[in-house]
């Protein structure tokens, strides 16, 4: 049995109230700060600035060409960073590997780290729906276990309780420190839900995508 420790989960950089936005700012949850930092082990990062673009710096978005999504300069086309962020994604991976990272708390809408919410453009600029940041897709594909969620996901004190709790079931279950104490975790979080009977063929994953991941998820959740 490996010894158990607090949670950890990755968070972009900006959530936090770090300064690592293209124009110099932050988008700092307060949720997140509040209720999250507390009792779990932060992974800060910022894709942009461990990709050394630079801040401020000139913003990207995605664009779809015929076979592939780039990150272009909004302003400037030329300016091609997509080789730089799917190298920081490796390295983000390698990160969450080696840390045993439980979750990740991206920045919704941004062209590294979106999970679904990305604005996709054409090479004429016109916008065509939306799509994960290149960071992003990168962890949703290498890291299918980890609990992935962006800020809209622990936005008040209720979500973000949900997720903690989801994070401890994770990490009891991946720690193997009682099957007891995952059961218990995953009553924190469905308290009006028999969805475990017993702990035979208990399987946090599969709880946790059925159940846990949609409420996280709906935006119209208090």
């Amino acid at each position: 049995m490996t010894e158990k420790s607090n949670p950890v989960i990755g968070v972009s950089s900006c959530l936090l109230g770090e300064t690592v936005r293209y124009d110099g700012g932050h988008k700092k949850e307060n949720a997140i700060v509040k209720f999250i930092t507390t009792g779990n082990t932060i992974i800060s990062f910022c894709p942009e600035v461990s990709a050394q673009l630079g801040t401020p710096r000139p913003p990207i978005e995605l664009v779809a060409s015929d076979k592939h999504i780039e990150a272009l300069g909004r302003d400037d086309s030329s300016l091609n960073v997509t080789t730089a962020l799917n190298k920081v994604a490796s390295i983000l991976v390698n990160r969450l590997q080696a840390t045993n990272a439980i979750a990740y708390i991206f920045k919704a809408r941004s062209p590294s780290c979106g999970v679904g919410t990305t604005p996709l453009f054409n090479q004429e600029n016109d916008a065509i729906g939306f799509t994960d940041g290149v960071v992003a897709a990168a962890i949703l594909k290498q890291l299918p276990n980890l609990i992935i969620v962006d800020e809209t996901a622990v936005n008040d004190a209720v979500k973000c309780e949900r997720f903690n709790a989801a994070c401890q079931l994770a990490s009891a279950y991946h720690y193997g420190s009682g099957i007891e104490q995952s059961l218990q975790y995953a009553q924190i979080i469905f308290p009006t839900l028999n969805v475990i009977s017993s702990a035979e063929g208990f399987d946090w994953q599969i709880v946790l995508n059925a159940h846990l991941l949609p409420l996280l998820n709906d935006k119209s959740q208090a």
